[in-house]
């Protein structure tokens, strides 16, 4: 030691530092580590909690897209898919092994309602089915949950647990009721036949067809025929809305399938008498052209709420012939006038024209008045209708019982078929049928339309009008009480 210290060399006095000219001090580098422990240790619990976010997200994220696919499936197939490889490549972005399995490699699960596994778009849901038209979608990034669905009860206890109270568990639920819309279809007569979806589909034999009210999925191809084997479709159309067919074969060949709402009761015109000033009273049935009528003494009518009141002689009458009925009531063979009125008295005769289609007082084609002549009964409605088998005056005529002539609101209903039956309909009821045999070939195609009065002024009819209406068929009596029940406006 003495020879060393003698050197300079006593190791008591070196630093620390001299011990490692090339790198970190012993004490620097236990600092460094330390330095690094503390902020792992800070640094390591945000991190570790935003990669599990981002991996509860990115699940919640898939499940919604694998959903969306399953929507766009039962639009495109009208069924659900059977299992969620289905969806793959067309209704989602990824592989089969993707759809299948979570980001941690555990499955994931999709169940439809156990009431609609089996559903046949062809039948539909009832109302009571419709609630049930729902799947779920269960994944678990942290266990196989394996969840056993074969039970309505069990779907539930699914549908309503609260994921948030179970870590890494993911639920959705898919509610499609809303892809679903009603089809109804209600048989007024014998024959026809229709399909839903697909074959097979359904005919009448010429029976009655039986009533469908289902619920089926948006898109669904429908199809009517008249005839009673399904052919060829009078009527087809893709379901988008809610929807309400009937057949009637009371209308005529072509119009016999048609919506509830606008069917073959639609008239060739219609007059409901809206307007409230002026002296044009406008057809708003909007069918072809419209033949509006113009009031000929505006000072002697007045307008009251829906109605056109007539007060005095005068005629409300078309400017030209009317060439639309004339023409669809030839070619049906049959006709309806129907009329809302509120006679101003029970004395009027001659007959009081209240609708007509004439010449003058021997020349019509058709009329409907109210009253006869001389001491005929006054508190009567007549109809008359010229056929090659009647006179050109439409002789001889159906007159109603005496007495249904009122000073009330009523609805008059003349109908005359094909086959040359006749009805005269007050308030819905039926009052006085007979038969205007032969057919319509010898109308006259120049009469124009009249109301209130003959084209000559000199059978006047004094009251309100509410509605007036013509088509080219003959309403059934079922049609005529559905038509009073609507009202006269």
């Amino acid at each position: 030691m003495e020879s060393l210290s003698r050197r300079g060399l006593i190791f008591s006095r070196l630093p620390l530092t001299m011990c490692s000219q090339n790198g970190f001090s012993l004490i620097a580098l236990i600092g460094v580590l330390a330095v690094m422990t503390i902020s792992l240790s800070v640094v390591a619990p945000t991190l570790i909690k935003n990669m599990e976010r981002e991996h509860q997200e990115t699940e919640g994220r898939q499940l919604r897209h694998i959903a969306d696919g399953i929507q766009h499936y039962l639009k495109q197939n009208r069924a659900f898919p059977p299992a969620l490889s289905s969806l793959v490549p067309d209704y989602v972005p990824f592989s089969t092994a993707q759809v299948d399995t979570n980001a941690h490699g555990f499955p994931r699960y999709y169940f439809i309602h156990p009431s609609l596994i089996g559903l046949d778009n062809s039948t539909g849901l009832s109302t009571a089915e419709l609630v049930n038209a729902r799947f779920i979608l269960l994944s678990n990034l942290s266990q196989d949950i394996a969840p056993t669905i074969a039970t309505p009860a069990e779907f539930e206890t699914w549908w309503t647990t609260n994921e948030s109270l179970i870590p890494n568990l993911h639920i959705n639920r898919g509610n499609v009721g809303n892809l679903f819309y009603s089809l109804a279809i209600t048989p007024q007569g014998n024959g026809a036949s229709y399909f839903v979806n697909t074959t097979p589909t359904t005919d009448s034999g010429g029976g009655l067809l039986p009533t469908h009210n289902a619920f089926h999925l948006m898109g669904t191809m429908v199809g009517f025929d008249e005839d009673t084997t399904y052919s060829v479709p009078e009527v087809q159309f893709a379901l988008t809305t809610n929807t309400a067919y009937w057949f009637d074969p009371n209308c005529s060949t072509g119009k016999q399938w048609n919506p509830v709402l606008s069917n073959c009761l639609s008239p060739i015109v219609l007059y409901t008498f809206d307007e409230g000033s002026g002296t044009t009273i406008n057809d708003v049935s909007g069918v072809g052209a419209p033949l509006n009528l113009t009031v000929q003494n505006g000072a002697a009518t007045s307008w009251v709420s829906g109605a056109l009141s007539i007060n005095s002689s005068t005629i409300v009458e078309s400017s030209g012939a009317a060439t639309k009925i004339i023409d669809a009531v030839t070619a049906s063979e049959a006709i309806t006038v129907e009329a809302w009125i509120n006679p101003a008295n029970i004395t009027q005769d001659g007959p009081a024209r209240v609708v007509t289609l004439s010449q003058n007082t021997g020349n019509r084609n058709f009329t409907m008045g109210q009253g006869r002549w001389g001491s005929d009964p006054p508190d009567v409605f007549d109809f008359r209708l010229r056929t090659t088998t009647q006179s050109n005056n439409g002789m001889p005529s159906i007159t109603s019982p005496s007495g249904t002539a009122t000073t009330m609101l009523t609805h008059i209903v003349n109908t005359r078929d094909a086959s040359g039956a006749a009805s005269i309909y007050v308030n819905g009821v039926l009052q006085a049928s007979g038969t205007f045999g032969g057919n319509l070939s010898n109308w006259n195609t120049t009469y124009k339309l009249g109301l209130a009065n003959e084209l000559t002024l000199d059978r006047p009819w004094l009251g309100e009008l509410h509605r007036v209406a013509i088509y080219d068929i003959a309403l059934s009596q079922s049609q005529v009480t559905q038509r009073y029940a609507a009202g006269a406006n």
